[in-house]
């Protein structure tokens, strides 16, 4: 077809297949025992058993979640097959697996700094990933995503919640450099009339054109201070784990 029903790469798949015999016909084959092939393969044409993804038998087709690729057409085909094993029937789908979207994190959230401290502090992107490829935990722990496309990554800092670009005590601009990481100076930055600084982190995946952002506040304390902050350490449909770091 040419809008194939979206499937989720994160959701199993189960086809079940059946067949009714006509009460019109001969009764010829009512009596004989049937089975079930099915045959997967990526793209939107049928391929023989041989060039399939895979192969399986059973009235019942399941795949687990994560199998198939995000953002690829599958060819689902049943084949019906009689005591001789010569067709007797078959039917055929064909879907689309989506791509779930990108998630940008900074990871510690909103957090306090010094606005006078010379001392660079660390902005770390690392919790972004493409969930298609990567889960939290797998992210947290370095999972490598150059297979599904390398990520990028851009910081912006603002004045305050507008959208004025942070300056430079000089009246420069302030340039943030690209990459999961960055560093920023407090004390380089002109921050005598505002309470917070907006850091916002832009991940992209340009050959697909996908992106997403995460933003966090540094709010500016005129007294020193020490950096706290709390990462994520794994999800469930019930508990969350944290550590904290200061």
């Amino acid at each position: 077809p040419n809008n194939p029903p979206p499937h989720s790469r994160g959701v199993p798949l189960t086809a079940i297949a059946s067949i009714a015999l006509s009460s019109c016909g001969d009764g010829e084959g009512s009596g004989e025992p049937l089975s079930f092939t099915w045959v997967v393969s990526e793209g939107s044409d049928p391929v023989s058993e041989a060039e399939a993804l895979r192969v399986s038998t059973g009235s019942e087709l399941y795949l687990p979640p994560n199998t198939l690729n995000a953002g690829s057409t599958y060819h689902i085909r049943v084949i019906v097959l009689d005591s001789v094993r010569s067709t007797f029937a078959s039917a055929s789908r064909v879907i689309q697996v989506t791509r779930l979207p990108l998630i940008a994190h900074i990871i510690g959230g909103d957090w306090s700094i010094s606005r006078f401290s010379s001392s660079p502090i660390t902005l770390d992107g690392g919790g972004s990933r493409d969930p298609d490829i990567c889960s939290l935990q797998q992210t947290l722990m370095g999972c490598d995503m150059e297979g599904g496309g390398a990520l990028s990554y851009e910081w912006e800092c603002r004045s305050g919640d507008t959208s004025a670009p942070c300056r430079l005590s000089n009246g420069g601009t302030l340039q943030m450099s690209s990459g999961v990481r960055t560093t920023l100076i407090p004390s380089l930055v002109e921050t005598s009339t505002i309470s917070h600084i907006t850091i916002t982190l832009t991940v992209s995946q340009p050959s697909l054109n996908r992106k997403a952002t995460a933003s966090l506040r540094l709010f500016l304390s005129s007294q020193d201070l020490v950096p706290v902050s709390i990462t994520t350490l794994s999800e469930g449909s019930q508990t969350l784990s944290f550590r904290a770091k200061g």
